[in-house]
C-alpha cells in the first residue's frame, strides 16, 4: 500500500513514529532497531531506564514499525533487526519537522506575524490589510491548536453539539 493510500496525517500524528523517523532519519537511514530505541527514548526520557526503554520496543515492534511499514515510509528485517527509511516524498519531511527545545513552531511564528501585521494595519488605517492579516492570524491560530493540542474543527463542532 503506498502512502498516498493512507491518510499520512494520520499516521505521522503519533509524537513516537515522528521521533522514530527523525531518528532514523539522522543516523543516515538505516539503522540496528536497537540503536534506533536507544536514541527514540532519550527524546521521550530525561533519564532512560530499561522499563522505559522496553516499553518503547515492545510498542515500535507491535505497534509504530507495522503502520510504517503499510505506509511505505520505512521498512523491517526482522532476521537482522535492521530499519531502513524509505525516500520520503517531500511533503512528508515536511510533516515530521519537529520542534526542539525553546524553539518556536511554524505556527508561533505566522501568530506572531500575524499579530504584528494587524497593529501595523490598524496604524496605517488600512481596513483590506487589517482583514487579511486577522484571516491569516486566526488560521496560524487554528493550525497551532490542532498542532499542539490536537483539536480539529470537527471535534469542536462535535462537542459543541453534544453539550
Amino acid at each position: 500500500m503506498s502512502i498516498l493510500k493512507l491518510d499520512i496525517l494520520k499516521v505521522l500524528s503519533n509524537p513516537r513514529r515522528r521521533a522514530f523517523i527523525k531518528v532514523l532519519d539522522g543516523l543516515g537511514g538505516e539503522a540496528h532497531l536497537k540503536e534506533v530505541v536507544r536514541r527514540v527514548v532519550k527524546t521521550e526520557a530525561k533519564e532512560p531506564s530499561s522499563r522505559g526503554t522496553k516499553s518503547v520496543y515492545i510498542s515500535l515492534i507491535q505497534n509504530h514499525i507495522p503502520v510504517l511499514e503499510r505506509a511505505g515510509i520505512v521498512s523491517y528485517d526482522e532476521v537482522s533487526g535492521t530499519v531502513k527509511l524509505q525516500t520520503l516524498p517531500r511533503n512528508v519531511r515536511l510533516l515530521i519537522e519537529v520542534v526542539e527545545g525553546r524553539d518556536i513552531s511554524w505556527s508561533q511564528c505566522y501568530i506572531a506575524l500575524g499579530a504584528v501585521s494587524i497593529v501595523l494595519s490598524m496604524i496605517l488605517g488600512d481596513l483590506i490589510a487589517l482583514a487579511i492579516s486577522s484571516c491569516f492570524t486566526i488560521t496560524a491560530a487554528i493550525h497551532f491548536r490542532e498542532v499542539h493540542y490536537g483539536l480539529t474543527i470537527k471535534k469542536l463542532l462535535r462537542h459543541s453539539r453534544s453539550s
